[in-house]
C-alpha cells in the first residue's frame, strides 16, 4: 500500500461513519474525544527481537510473526486537555467507566491524575502525566476505545510486516537523541506532544519514546512472545488468557504492561526505548512518567469493506 493508497483507505472509512469520525486537514479525527488518529492495516507483522539482539532482554526474544486485524491508534498520548474532557464529564464519580479493580482504587480518594496540580506538567498540549492503569483504562472507557495491545503497539511504533524493513527505535535506527525525543531529564517534566516531529513512528505517532509510558492492556507475561504460536491473529494477554496461566501453570501475574519509555529515562538505560523493549507496573502505580494513548478496532464487516482486495506491503 503506498502513501496515496492509504490515505485513501483513511477516507473511506471515514465515510462509513461520519457519526465518529471527521476528515479534518489531511486527518482523522476521532468526535467523541477529538483525538487525531492512525490507520494501522490488517497484515501480517513481525514483533520481538532477533535472539541474537545484543540490547534486547531474553523476555524481548524471540522474533513472533503475528496476524493483526486492522485498528486506529492516537497519533499523540492523551493530553492534559483531552483528559480534563473526561474530568469534565464527571470521569472520576461515575463509576460506569470504571472496572471492579478500578473502583477499589478510586476507594484511596483518588480524584486526579498525580502531576494533575504541577504547574511545569500542566499546559494543554502536554501528555497527561502520573496516571495508573486504572484510570487510563476508564478513560478509554469513557471515550468508547481500549488501551492497545502490547501487538499493537509495538506495530505502531516499529511498522515491521513480514515484508517491510526493521526499526530499532520508532524513528529508525539512529541513537536516541535530543531532536527526537523528551528523556534523560532534559527538561525535568513533560513536553509538548507535537515537539519531535523527527521522533515519529513508521505510521506517523508522536512520542513513541519518551516523554510518557504508554500503558498497555496486556497482563504481563514473561514468555509472551513463546506463549502465542508462529501466525497467532491478535495476540494479547487478557483475563482469559491470564486465568488460564494462573489455574494451569501456576503463574501468579499482578503487573500491566508498559511501553516507549518517559522523560526521566536516563541516557545509559537507552534500551528501554527500543521498539520492542518491554516495561511492567503494577496498574495501580502512579510515577510522573506514566501516561498512555487509546486504540479504536474496526469491526470485521467494515475491515472488509475498506481493505478489499487484501492489503500487502504498507509503503
Amino acid at each position: 500500500m503506498n502513501k496515496h493508497e492509504y490515505l485513501q483507505t483513511m477516507k473511506l472509512l471515514q465515510k462509513q461513519l461520519p457519526e465518529l469520525l471527521a476528515w479534518e486537514n489531511g486527518e482523522l479525527i476521532y468526535l467523541p474525544d477529538q483525538s487525531p488518529m492512525v490507520y494501522v492495516p490488517s497484515n501480517d507483522y513481525i514483533i520481538g527481537a532477533h535472539p541474537d539482539h545484543l540490547f534486547a532482554q531474553s523476555y524481548e526474544k524471540p522474533e513472533l510473526k503475528i496476524k493483526l486485524s486492522g485498528f486506529l491508534i492516537d497519533k499523540f498520548p492523551v493530553t492534559v486537555k483531552r483528559y480534563q474532557e473526561f474530568m469534565y464529564h464527571n470521569g472520576y464519580q461515575n463509576l460506569e467507566f470504571w472496572s471492579e479493580n478500578g473502583k477499589d482504587f478510586l476507594k484511596q480518594n483518588v480524584i486526579a491524575p498525580l502531576m494533575w496540580d504541577e504547574r511545569l506538567f500542566q499546559k494543554d498540549n502536554y501528555p497527561v502525566a502520573g496516571v495508573s492503569y486504572y484510570e487510563a483504562e476508564a478513560y478509554a472507557t469513557w471515550s468508547q476505545k481500549l488501551l492497545p495491545t502490547e501487538a499493537q503497539w509495538e506495530i505502531s511504533a516499529r511498522g515491521r510486516t513480514i515484508y517491510g524493513p526493521d526499526r530499532e527505535f520508532p524513528w529508525g535506527d539512529a541513537f536516541p537523541g535530543k531532536s527526537r525525543l523528551n528523556f534523560n531529564g532534559e527538561f525535568g517534566h513533560v513536553t509538548s506532544v507535537d515537539r519531535y516531529p523527527s521522533g515519529i513512528s513508521a505510521f506517523g505517532l508522536y512520542d513513541m519514546a519518551g516523554n510518557v509510558n504508554n500503558w498497555c492492556r496486556d497482563w504481563f507475561l514473561v514468555d509472551y512472545l513463546t506463549y502465542f504460536k508462529q501466525g497467532h491473529l491478535n495476540p494479547e494477554v487478557n483475563p482469559q488468557v491470564r486465568e488460564i496461566l494462573e489455574e494451569q501453570r501456576g503463574i501468579l501475574l499482578n503487573k500491566k504492561s508498559d511501553r516507549g519509555g518517559g522523560f526521566l529515562t536516563k541516557q545509559d538505560s537507552w534500551p528501554a526505548l527500543l521498539c520492542m523493549a518491554r516495561l511492567c507496573w503494577a496498574p495501580t502505580e502512579r510515577q510522573a512518567w506514566h501516561g498512555f494513548r487509546t486504540v479504536w478496532e474496526i469491526p470485521a464487516e467494515l475491515l472488509k469493506k475498506i481493505e478489499s482486495p487484501p492489503q500487502g506491503r504498507l509503503f
